[in-house]
């Protein structure tokens, strides 16, 4: 076809596929609960952590995370921004007052992906920032930046709060 109109072919170079770092747990352990209001992203999110080696739990909105927190001590929140019940925005706040220095890296993830978005969530107190879809190597990245708490047991874990 491309020979009959003259059009000249292009080689698109094919998509890098998603790559799991499947020892990622092993290596930097955390416990995740995925807090996602939606059950289809629930188990992308729980799927694409089982990929790297991580045992998920869930809930299903920002009150259900900082209910989580009341029963562990957590690394790591990834925080869906829009959640019924309450906001992403909203739960941080919450989990900075509660916790203060104490608190868990908190990363917003959100659909919001236009110019800005990410400075404008950091500014507003999240540590780090990943726009939706998830990508497998953006989270990896964020997750081997993440320090531990020193008591790394076993009630350890991170909340991930998705939209996925």
């Amino acid at each position: 076809m491309l020979k009959a109109t003259g059009a000249k072919s292009e080689i698109v170079p094919k998509a890098s596929g998603k790559r799991f770092d499947s020892g990622l747990a092993s290596q930097h352990p955390l416990r995740i609960l995925l807090a996602e209001d939606n059950a289809v992203n629930q188990k992308v999110g729980l799927l694409m952590l089982s990929r790297l080696g991580y045992v998920a739990e869930a809930a299903a909105n920002g009150k259900r995370a900082l209910e989580a927190l009341e029963r562990a001590t957590y690394d790591v929140i990834l925080m869906d921004i829009q959640m019924p019940e309450m906001n992403g925005i909203e739960a941080a706040g919450i989990v900075r007052e509660r916790l203060g220095e104490k608190s868990p890296i908190i990363v917003a993830l959100t659909a919001e992906a236009l110019e800005g978005d990410e400075e404008r969530f950091l500014g507003l107190g999240f540590d780090y920032y990943l726009s939706k879809p998830l990508q497998a190597n953006r989270l990896q990245d964020i997750l081997r930046n993440i320090k531990p708490h020193l008591d790394n047991s076993p009630d350890l874990a991170v909340i991930i709060t998705a939209n996925l």
